[in-house]
């Protein structure tokens, strides 16, 4: 409306970035934000600690809060997200709403196995081929039954977590899968439609979250490029370091 319109006008009216930054930490006091705007704002900056910040100063005023780890995961850079993660912490970050995702976590921090060990009762309870392409520590991996009642306190582990339709659905409905309906849970409140453009073929319907397993072949080469971006300025950068004999 009129008062998102001057905020865009206001900002370009100020001329230095950080200044910029400053006024939208100010606006945060009174206004809120959707993921969408939170990506778009994000999208605005160059600079790698400002992006960072633009999360952190939406991240608890965002009414649409289910969505934040869709921006998280893929409008923040690696190492964009580790700055954001030492502000707010992965306890914070996790929403085992919209559990669905890629998760690369070191099993030495506390808070990463803490997450791995969530992923793990979610597969417990939840029906389907949930945990696809695990791999620990660069190899290839099953799960072993021992690892309900204590994940390894070293060591890497990447999953990609999914779901089907059902599930997803009773999530939506209950608050969660298993147990009983959660008495403040009303199907609405913070849920959101945001997603990345190249997830839109794999969501569930009416939903931000992926379905099933065919968006993990997609998001491994999102993940080879978004490193790729994180660490080289640009594709000219990345090839000139790929191919070093300039042949």
């Amino acid at each position: 409306g009129e008062e998102l319109d001057q905020m865009w006008q206001d900002l370009e009216d100020i001329p230095r970035t950080t200044d910029q930054v400053a006024y939208l930490r100010q606006k945060s006091n009174f206004c809120y934000f959707d993921c969408h705007l939170v990506a778009d704002l994000i999208d605005c900056f160059e600079d790698r600690n400002l992006r960072a910040e633009i999360f952190v100063i939406a991240y608890s005023r965002t009414v649409d809060y289910h969505g934040l780890p869709n921006v998280f995961n893929y409008e923040l850079l690696p190492f964009e997200r580790g700055l954001v993660t030492h502000r707010i912490g992965l306890t914070n970050l996790f929403d085992e709403t919209v559990a669905p995702g890629y998760y690369d976590l070191d099993l030495s921090v506390t808070e990463q196995r803490w997450i791995s060990q969530e992923l793990l009762h979610l597969a417990l309870i939840e029906p389907g081929d949930n945990q696809v392409d695990v791999q620990y520590e660069g190899v290839g991996f099953d799960i072993p039954a021992s690892w309900v009642q204590e994940v390894p306190r070293n060591g890497s582990l990447q999953i990609f977590y999914c779901r089907n339709k059902r599930v997803i659905d009773r999530v939506l409905e209950n608050g969660v899968f298993g147990g009983l309906k959660n008495p403040r849970w009303n199907g609405v409140h913070g849920v959101s439609l945001f997603a990345p453009e190249w997830q839109s073929k794999f969501v569930a319907p009416g939903t931000n979250q992926l379905v099933d397993t065919k968006w993990v072949g997609i998001a491994k080469l999102r993940n080879v490029k978004q490193k790729m971006k994180d660490k080289f300025k640009d594709a000219d950068a990345c090839f000139d370091q790929l191919d070093k004999d300039g042949g």
